[in-house]
């Protein structure tokens, strides 16, 4: 039996249903100890103080807390003891979405966490800051910063595409030069995407050949367009990896840098990070992740 330290965001600790699933967890002869989280840097403490005597760490919450946690298990040395898991309690859980882990049913998701075998799981770095899913920045980013937190709890990941439509009119290039194996160049983006996960914003496939457990991460740059030109560039994005695209770049690296002329914020899993100059790298298999039997396989079918 494994030994679990669930940490759960504030939000998720009054719920009836996590409750219950804790309970027939441990009737299930599980010993699992509850930490939940009032402020910032309590779930990356909690993580933190069980990394080295848990078997497993459970974040309980959306890709916010689990990006929390990861820092946590992280700082606590190269290979932490304890793995991760996922109780899937946010807003759009792209992250086990994305990972095919269960997203309704707490119990569910509790005993993968428990009983289910555990896996490889790369950890993207941009400046020393982890993400796991997805590093956004230009209008991807703009509407998770603008998203009301009262309009996701009202609408879930619909709340993010209403957003969209609202900011798309100050929709504002960002002029970026990008290095990465030995090439140079420059472009003035709208959109970027770093994708170690597949999926961001509510279930869409921002990084569609992106896998957690590959040692690569998925670079997604989209340029400034001509009007007339937007109506190929939206179908390139439902495509973005494709090879004959015009103006969506997709690559597939280790490594790279980014340097904007102007301050520029990107979202690491939902956590802002703002400067000029990014170095952006893979940490391949820092973590593992527990319950994740469907994870390469999930990161490769339809969205």
């Amino acid at each position: 039996m494994r030994k679990l330290r669930l940490v759960l965001h504030g939000k998720g600790a009054a719920e009836p249903l996590v409750r219950e699933a804790v309970e027939a967890l441990r009737q299930r002869g599980h010993d699992v100890d509850v930490r939940a989280t009032w402020e910032a840097g309590h779930a990356e403490l909690f993580a933190r103080e069980a990394a080295a005597t848990h078997d497993v760490v459970v974040a309980g919450g959306g890709d916010g807390t689990i990006n929390e946690v990861v820092r946590g298990l992280l700082s606590a040395g190269e290979t932490p003891r304890a793995a991760l898991g996922i109780l899937p309690l946010g807003t759009a859980n792209d992250l086990a979405r994305g990972l095919g882990l269960p997203l309704e049913d707490r119990l569910a998701a509790l005993i993968a966490a428990a009983e289910g075998p555990l896996a490889p799981l790369d950890v993207g770095m941009v400046n020393d800051q982890p993400f796991v899913n997805v590093a956004s920045g230009g209008f991807a980013a703009e509407i998770t910063s603008r998203t009301p937190p009262e309009l996701k709890d009202a609408l879930g990941g619909l709340a993010y595409s209403i957003t969209g439509l609202l900011t798309a009119p100050q929709l504002v290039p960002h002029a970026c030069r990008f290095n990465a194996e030995g090439q140079s160049f420059e472009m003035a983006i709208t959109i970027l995407a770093i994708g170690n996960g597949r999926l961001a914003g509510g279930g869409y496939a921002v990084a569609p050949e992106a896998r957690t457990d590959d040692g690569l991460l998925d670079l997604v740059l989209v340029p400034a367009v001509p009007l007339g030109e937007l109506p190929q560039l939206i179908g390139e994005l439902f495509q973005a990896s494709a090879a004959e695209n015009e103006y969506v770049l997709y690559r597939q690296l280790k490594q790279f840098e980014l340097h904007f002329a102007d301050e520029f914020q990107l979202n690491l899993d939902g956590e802002p990070l703002r400067g000029r100059d990014f170095v952006v790298a893979v940490r391949p298999q820092a973590l593992r992740l527990a319950g994740a039997q469907t994870s390469i396989a999930a990161t490769r079918s339809p969205t």
